[in-house]
């Protein structure tokens, strides 16, 4: 068994802030854990959304419908609040994916997104876990056939 760790931070910018990992082994991903946190220290007149994905693409489908390459998708929104709190506001949505059967081959890049919905959030990241079996069937392998 493998395990990927990922991280990523976002802070003061509304873009798309990527991180990536190429497996190692051909195998199967069995389970995936992805968190977002979001960070803001000061009082704020504006809601926003902190939105993290786990996918195959280079490129976020946050907002895609009948998306193929999408692993797992994770979001916190954030209401305003007028008066600044004694100290900062955290909010971390986890979630857990277990019992998957994705093929991976060696070499197959996977990618960490994360995106807040405007430019003046403090901070956010999002830390994904892939807990791969190595050895097992992969998509390339199963093309052989």
């Amino acid at each position: 068994m493998s395990v990927y760790k990922m991280f990523v931070t976002e802070s003061a910018s509304a873009a798309v802030v990527t991180a990536s990992i190429d497996i190692q082994k051909d195998g199967v991903i069995n389970c995936i854990t992805l968190g977002v946190l979001s960070v803001e220290a000061g009082a704020t007149s504006i809601a926003y959304t902190v939105s993290a994905e786990v996918s195959f693409s280079g490129t976020p489908a946050f907002t895609t419908n009948d998306i193929r390459n999408s692993l797992c998708q994770a979001s916190v929104r954030c209401n305003p609040y007028t008066t600044t709190p004694a100290a900062e506001i955290p909010s971390i949505p986890f979630c857990v994916i277990p019992a998957l059967q994705v093929p991976v081959s060696a070499g197959e890049r996977i990618h960490l997104h994360i995106q807040s919905s405007t430019a003046s959030l403090d901070s956010a990241s999002a830390v994904a876990y892939l807990f791969v079996v190595d050895g097992l069937e992969s998509r390339r392998s199963d093309r052989r056939r």
